[in-house]
């Protein structure tokens, strides 16, 4: 077991193979968490180095600008377990384990609830941090609690679902515990008796030719699989961090002027006052769909993916995705904020804000 490994630092370590984007980056250590008993000591190195700590799970949401001189802990604890009452299941699993790996693994064992999450890149203990989301389901919707290390107050400490503040593709572990707490393990709730949630259209459609009483819970995850494969490059063979940018609310007002002028622009309605205009949309209208600079470009099938086609640098990169705001604010007035971190965190300086 991982679990039992014990933690080693390095010096000035290429981690290329630590993110998904496949950007060249030297940390100036790198020591990776195993097991939460070592994460104290951790942070104390960190403290008296006098350096950051970056911790990282798959490294597939992040955008490395420059090479990071922090302490960089890759998190590798990978522990589970399951607690059952009547149809209720509660499975708690340490912040390592690979997040769609994780969700197969409550399919084989009959436990409901994940499925539509499939194939999200990532780890489990970043979930929570983003709220991942996608065909109707949240993982809000099902997490009980968050257990982490709180380094201001030097303790481990239990969040319940309601405390982690929850929004789109946000939490309180973005905003007011931002480099304060570290995740270690996350509590789900699940079920054994299995209700799909088709209330995404386009999942309801891909599902339709099953009849009704044989799907499964499985079928829904292999189709969410082949969605997802559709529209987003493997990693391996092209280096991405799946969304670049968030899909931004608008009002009904805006919505409406770009519908004069663009009457096929795709919307989703979140209340009687906001819209969720598609973000990939946005950028496809510019024409940038498959537009390349250099090793950075914008995915071919899907404008929402920024993708490195293989020596493209943190900044080239973000200076791509700086372009494409532009573009986007230029045609339609509408700021796309940037989905995934930055280091340093930077991206107040490359969001343009208009005039």
């Amino acid at each position: 077991m991982a679990d039992m490994e014990h933690s080693v630092c390095k010096e000035y370590v290429n981690l290329k193979p630590f993110n998904t984007l496949g950007i060249n980056a030297t940390a100036r250590y790198l020591y990776p968490l195993y097991s939460e008993v070592e994460l104290p000591a951790i942070c104390q190195f960190a403290d008296q180095k006098g350096l950051p700590l970056m911790p990282l799970g798959a490294g597939s949401n992040i955008v490395l600008h420059s090479d990071p001189d922090a302490v960089v802990m890759p998190i590798l604890c990978k522990d589970k377990q399951i607690t059952i009452h009547d149809d209720e299941v509660l499975l708690t699993a340490s912040a390592g384990h690979n997040w769609h790996e994780l969700v197969r693994w409550t399919l084989q064992h009959n436990y409901y609830g994940l499925e539509n999450l499939s194939l999200i890149p990532g780890t489990a203990g970043a979930a929570p941090i983003q709220n991942i989301g996608a065909y109707g389901v949240e993982i809000k919707d099902s997490l009980v609690s968050v257990r982490g290390y709180c380094r201001l107050k030097k303790q481990f400490m239990l969040l319940t679902g309601d405390e982690c503040e929850f929004g789109y593709r946000d939490s309180i572990f973005k905003r007011k515990l931002r480099n304060t707490f570290i995740i270690t393990q996350i509590t789900l709730r699940l079920s054994r008796t299995f209700s799909p949630n088709l209330s995404y259209d386009n999942l309801h459609k891909a599902v339709s030719h099953y009849p009704h009483k044989t799907l499964t819970a499985l079928m829904i995850s292999d189709t969410v699989c082949t969605i997802r494969k559709k529209k987003l490059p493997d990693p391996k063979q092209l280096g991405n961090v799946g969304s670049f940018f968030k899909n931004p609310l608008v009002t009904r007002q805006t919505l409406d002027k770009i519908r004069k002028k663009y009457t096929n622009a795709i919307a989703y309605t979140v209340n009687n006052d906001f819209y969720k205009l598609a973000a990939g949309w946005l950028i496809d209208a510019c024409g940038l769909k498959g537009y390349r600079k250099g090793d950075a470009g914008v995915f071919q099938d899907q404008a929402l993916v920024l993708v490195n086609y293989g020596k493209a640098t943190g900044k080239e990169m973000l200076a791509l995705a700086q372009f494409i705001q532009q573009q986007v604010f230029d045609t339609f007035n509408v700021l796309l904020e940037v989905e995934p971190c930055i280091y340093p965190y930077i991206i107040k300086k490359i969001a343009y804000t208009g005039n």
